[in-house]
């Protein structure tokens, strides 16, 4: 079994990490991996903040109202732009792998894009959690992560 959670939307792109685990992976083992699920609707806004924390000053207003009136942690700056991936994208690239869906779960569910999901996150984190009963649904607009479980054909 090799299991890659929080690898793989921080690499350059796909054929690395899939060769290393092609190599440790023997026939008929198992796969577990997780992306980021590029269609969730916590992704739609992503380009806009982006935009829109990269005009001087604004990242540092953003940080001063969430930290010293929301009292919520810091905003995290990022030197890159995580990968996102489409859930359907990836099983077919997983398949051209050799590698086999055996099930799929999405989680980190939410109904509302960034940043409101988090600043409303205290009304709405009960909502999210008993979203996670959808997990094994094709979730693709609500679940932020994809996880895949895989089987190495022979």
């Amino acid at each position: 079994v090799v299991i890659c959670s929080g690898v793989v939307e921080y690499l350059k792109n796909d054929e690395l990490w899939i060769k290393q685990v092609s190599g440790v992976l023997k026939p008929n083992g198992i796969l577990i991996v997780n992306v980021t699920n590029a269609y969730a609707i916590r992704r739609w806004s992503m380009p806009f903040i982006n935009i829109f924390k990269s005009i001087p000053g604004i990242f540092a207003t953003m940080n001063f109202i969430k930290t010293k009136i929301l009292r919520m942690e810091k905003l995290n700056s990022f030197p890159f732009k995580p990968r996102v991936h489409s859930p359907k994208q990836f099983d077919k690239f997983m398949n051209s792998q050799g590698l086999k869906k055996l099930s799929h779960n999405y989680f980190d569910f939410s109904i509302f894009p960034y940043p409101v999901d988090t600043v409303l996150n205290f009304i709405l984190l009960k909502a999210r959690k008993r979203m996670e009963k959808y997990t094994k649904t094709n979730a693709w607009l609500t679940g932020n992560g994809y996880i895949v479980k895989c089987k190495k054909n022979r």
